[in-house]
């Protein structure tokens, strides 16, 4: 085994190499890249990066993960053993062919001479000390095997060779001496004089006489300065100084008694290799589980003063009471024989048994080991429960369904109960506290004075007390009562003004080994301890924090507890339903314990995998489904570490639950910058939570990129630009072409009006003409007269209506100074013709604006037809014609006449319809009303 600088351990074995960090376990074989997976050694050359050597000549190299060949400058590499790296940064290879140092990038070979012989080779082992190496041959090949070698590097001698005895293990204590396991037992080369190049085997200190004589395959210092050996067939044995070792063997839960290694990691949890049955653990060197107490088959109860360093066990195989105090023991016989279990409460020399039938108090003497039974009682019961031991030394217990108090004289008192009561106990203030299976809970007060009457019920609570199937009960040294179940856990109380107030409220979900909590003790620090079918729990109050600490479960101890009991130097033993004992001493901090250090082990994006140290680029959008693997290698009792994450920058602002999972799985993220805060907390409170933050970013892809927006942006502004130049340009060219097309009207209005007036005018001239020269030479013919004047004024009308429909087809009248122009002159001429007087109000200054022909048309000769009315039937002597422009183009003919009367028009009279034909088909309207003669409004829509 071996552990790099952020805590992991790497398991070196015949079928390649495992790394676990606590969280995981990552293998590599060949398939990996190994040269051999038979790993022999690894050695850390940085963070991250190892090498790795297996029994082959190739050597690999993990970096960042990955598997990969080193390559020397020569190309050679040894088949290396073992590596050292001495003090001073040189690195030494133990190998098959002998010793060989690093040296720039190659493997330079240094000679082992002895006596003129090369020797040195199948090299297993090498130590420092000094200046010097220790070299150890493989003690299972070659002629040298189990050699060691005193060796100078510098000058490249062997100052010492001893081949006296076979040396299986070589190991460095703390204090720098050299202790060599071999066929003669244990020896020790002193620090001192080996720095001084003398090889001096001494006899072990007499603190671990006691191993001296042990042939071991493996010895190992932890560091507490503790010895560990590996007995073939026997088992590991662990000695402290100066005290007798302690033995774990297959019956303690060792895989086998032949032990390949031993290692301890810097928290001080102590691994084991047993032969072909992988690696064991062993969390706490302060928790010992005796398979056979004493040398006892089974211990059936136990009992412990809380101000005595001493503990009762009874063996009902032999009847005997066992007497530990210390690494000592003394048994006594006993005439008790139970009949299923038996219970044990002592004080002093004061010792009670009890079972369903039978009740004896004894007297422990003091020398000798017989008892004297002070008292038997005879009774018979079902079943019984855990007793106590009151004030006064009486002993109170629950039989079926009453409570039994046995007095020191021997008599009995007895208080019924509804139920059956598992486990009593006392408060502080000396009052007795019952709770029954049914769920009733009682305090007694005790009346020695009266023991007809020695219980008085003081308070009952049961109806407070909302729990099913209570098994245990314990009130603590500060009066907090705790009650366990069969089924729901752990329940905390307070109890003031006779009220119950609940505290806690502990599950498997809050680290409890079990929710069946059988029994409950309190030691002299005021920790609870629980126990269960599924082991044994601590449980210390820190603060405000309650810290729930899995014995049995992290040291992998599998075993039913039934009792527990703690003496005044805060040892705890715990009895199992199979009789076999755990015996629990204060834990010793391991000096070399350090926060575990927390990181991200390996990261997933897509298909690829990278470690926690690898320099990443910005991930691709294709890569957004996430695993991150974290690791927080503490070993104490890695399940229970608990990690919580929070992603910001995925919208979620809240912590995730904690679990005992160390991958997070993040799918679909979309792009952008994200930070994942990670929370490691340890089990029991033993470390500060630890906290991690990675940042990445994931990129978006080139359709969402902000130059491609930008480009996108520019392409729709210049698309839209087209569309509406498109538009505009359609437009236009519309209008040009409307515009054309009226032109070309206009165009051709202006030849016919120039034809018209060309070739019309001048022939009807000629008529004209013509007719006045009949007239003047047929002055005396009468009927040739009449004629011609009747085509004279024909001639003349035409001459005036061709003017009327030129003026409106020529373009260059199409203004609304032209037709006010035009109309006024119209007006004034032919008023006056028939002797009316004209007056015309008008803008002296008309706006040029552009009128259509068929506007002016119809104006002009709605105005025409209005005048034409007024000559021929108002009878009136003055014309007013007004005209105005807004957003109107308004004409108001009004006359002095005699106004029109709508009772007698003529029926078939066209005037008044065609002027309001007229104006319907130009969008305006005409008005016609008598206003002292008749008043007609032209008005037609005009914008300029």
């Amino acid at each position: 085994m071996y552990q790099d600088s952020k805590g992991r351990l790497y398991f070196l074995t015949s079928g390649g190499l495992s790394v676990y960090d606590g969280a995981r376990f990552t293998n590599y074989t060949t398939a990996d890249g190994l040269a051999l997976e038979v790993v022999n050694d690894m050695l850390e050359m940085s963070p991250d990066s190892f090498w790795i050597a297996t029994n082959t000549n190739k050597l690999n190299c993990l970096v960042n993960g990955k598997i990969k060949l080193l390559k020397t400058s020569d190309g050679f590499s040894p088949v290396i053993n073992g590596f050292l790296r001495t003090d001073d940064g040189r690195i030494y290879a133990a190998a098959d062919d002998g010793l060989f140092t690093w040296q720039g990038d190659r493997f330079t070979f240094l000679p082992v001479v002895y006596e003129g012989k090369e020797v040195g080779r199948f090299l297993a082992q090498i130590k420092q000390s000094g200046k010097f190496l220790l070299l150890l041959i493989n003690p299972g090949l070659g002629e040298d095997a189990g050699t060691i070698f005193l060796y100078d590097p510098n000058t490249r001698q062997v100052l010492h060779r001893e081949k006296t005895f076979l040396t299986y293990h070589i190991t460095t204590s703390l204090r720098g001496d050299i202790w060599l396991a071999g066929t003669t037992g244990i020896k020790v080369l002193k620090k001192e004089k080996l720095e001084q190049g003398i090889f001096q085997v001494e006899e072990v200190p007499a603190n671990f006489a006691a191993v001296r004589t042990k042939q071991c395959l493996f010895l190992s210092f932890d560091g507490l300065g503790q010895l560990w050996l590996s007995i073939p067939n026997e088992g590991l044995l662990v000695i402290k100084p100066g005290q007798a070792p302690v033995v774990y063997n297959e019956g303690s839960g060792l895989g086998s008694s032949r032990i390949s290694f031993i290692f301890q990691d810097r928290e001080g949890n102590n691994w084991f290799i047993p032969e072909s049955r992988g690696a064991q653990k062993l969390v706490s060197n302060n928790v010992e589980l005796i398979d056979r107490p004493f040398g006892r088959r089974s211990i059936s109860d136990l009992y412990v003063e809380k101000e005595s360093d001493s503990a009762w066990l009874y063996s009902p195989t032999n009847s005997e009471l066992i007497l530990s105090k210390g690494l000592s023991k003394k048994v006594f016989h006993t005439p008790f024989h139970p009949v299923y279990t038996a219970y044990l409460l002592a004080r002093g020399s004061d010792l009670f048994l009890y079972d369903e039938k039978n009740i004896y108090k004894f007297e422990i003497p003091t020398t000798g080991t017989e008892v004297k039974t002070i008292c038997h009682y005879k009774y018979s019961s079902q079943q019984i429960g855990y007793g106590n031991l009151d004030p006064n030394g009486n002993l109170i217990f629950c039989a079926d369904n009453t409570l039994r108090v046995f007095l020191k004289d021997c008599s009995t008192f007895f208080y019924t109960l509804e139920y059956y009561s598992d486990q009593i106990s006392f408060d502080k203030d000396g009052y007795l506290w019952v709770v029954t299976r049914s769920g009733s809970l009682r305090v007694f007060s005790l009346h020695p004075e009266n023991p007809d009457e020695y219980l008085k019920l003081k308070y009952d609570l049961s109806s407070q007390l909302k729990i099913d199937n209570p098994r245990s009960l314990v009130v603590d040294d500060s009066n907090r009562i705790w009650i366990g179940t069969r089924f729901q856990g752990l329940y905390c109380f307070h109890f003031v003004q006779n009220r119950l107030q609940l505290l806690r409220h502990l599950t498997r979900s809050d680290g409890l080994t079990d929710n069946f909590v059988n029994y409950l003790g309190c030691d002299g620090n005021n920790t609870i301890w629980a126990s269960s079918p599924a082991g044994l729990d601590k449980l210390k109050i820190l603060g405000k924090q309650l810290v729930v600490e899995n014995i049995t479960q992290s040291n992998k101890f599998y075993v039913s507890i039934k009792k527990m009991m703690a003496d005044k130097n805060g040892t705890v033993r715990a009895v199992g339903e199979s009789g076999n004992l755990i015996r629990i001493n204060e834990p010793t901090d391991h000096k070399d314990a350090v926060t575990p250090k927390f990181f991200i082990s390996q990261i997933r994006a897509g298909q690829e995998s990278y470690s926690g140290s690898d320099s990443l680029h910005p991930f691709s959008y294709k890569q957004n489904n996430f695993s991150f693997f974290v690791a927080a290698p503490s070993f104490y009792d890695e399940k229970q570490v608990k990690y919580r994450y929070l992603l910001r920058g995925s919208g979620n602002l809240q912590w995730s639950e904690p679990t005992a999972e160390a991958g997070f799985h993040f799918v679909n993220l979309p792009p952008g910058r994200y930070v994942l805060n990670v929370k490691a907390e340890f089990p029991a409170g033993r470390y500060p939570a630890q906290f991690l933050s990675y940042s990445f970013i994931i990129d978006p892809p080139w359709w969402q990129t902000w130059w491609f927006r930008v480009l996108l942006g520019l392409m729709i502004i210049g698309f839209f630009i087209a569309i509406v130049r498109r538009y505009y340009r359609g437009k236009f060219l519309r209008q040009r072409t409307v515009l054309e097309k009226q032109q070309l009207v206009e165009k051709e209005r202006t030849r016919i009006a120039t034809d018209m007036h060309d070739d019309l005018g001048a022939g009807l001239s000629r008529i004209k003409y013509l007719s006045e020269s009949i007239q003047f030479k047929k002055a005396n013919d009468e009927s040739i007269i009449n004629d011609v004047v009747k085509i004279a004024s024909y001639s003349d009308e035409m001459v005036e209506k061709m003017g009327e429909i030129v003026w409106a087809l020529n373009e260059k009248n199409d203004t609304l100074a032209d037709l006010v122009a035009f109309t006024r002159s119209y007006a004034v001429d032919y008023l006056n013709t028939n002797n009316i007087q004209c007056i015309f109000h008008g803008s002296e200054e008309l706006p040029g604006s552009f009128v259509t022909g068929e506007i002016r048309r119809n104006l002009f000769l709605s105005v025409k037809e209005s005048l034409h009315n007024v000559v021929k039937h108002a009878g009136a002597q003055t014309v007013t014609i007004r005209v105005s422009i807004d957003n109107n183009i308004q004409f108001t003919i009004h006359d002095d006449g005699v106004g029109i009367d709508w009772n007698h028009i003529r029926p078939f009279s066209n005037g008044l319809s065609n002027i309001l034909k007229r104006m319907e088909e130009i969008g305006g309207k005409a008005e016609i009303q008598n206003k002292g003669g008749t008043s007609i409004t032209l008005n037609v829509p005009f914008k300029e």
